[in-house]
């Protein structure tokens, strides 16, 4: 290794009749592992996703609840101000 190269270049294999030989391919426990980690990957963005959806749905009737106690409050307010007729709630 010198200055200008401070990791070593890759090997390139060549045979006798000058073809390019391959690399040896990967273990099979090498790719099991990969695939692994992968399935393990997309597992968590679907449990992800899917705790999103659940929080979003039971966010829907809390809303819900805080526009009817809105509503009942601007009600009650523009009642106690005289600005509407009779009971609050007609």
């Amino acid at each position: 290794m010198n200055r200008c190269f401070p990791q070593l270049p890759p090997e390139i294999e060549i045979g006798a009749d000058g073809r390019l030989l391959d690399p040896p391919g990967s273990h099979w426990l090498d790719r099991l592992v990969r695939y692994a980690v992968i399935v393990a990957a997309v597992a968590a963005l679907i449990a992800l996703a899917a705790l999103a959806f659940w929080l979003a749905l039971i966010l829907i009737p809390v809303a819900f609840l805080a526009a009817l106690f809105a509503y009942l409050g601007w009600r009650w307010r523009m009642w106690k101000l005289g600005g509407g007729r009779g009971f609050p709630f007609c």
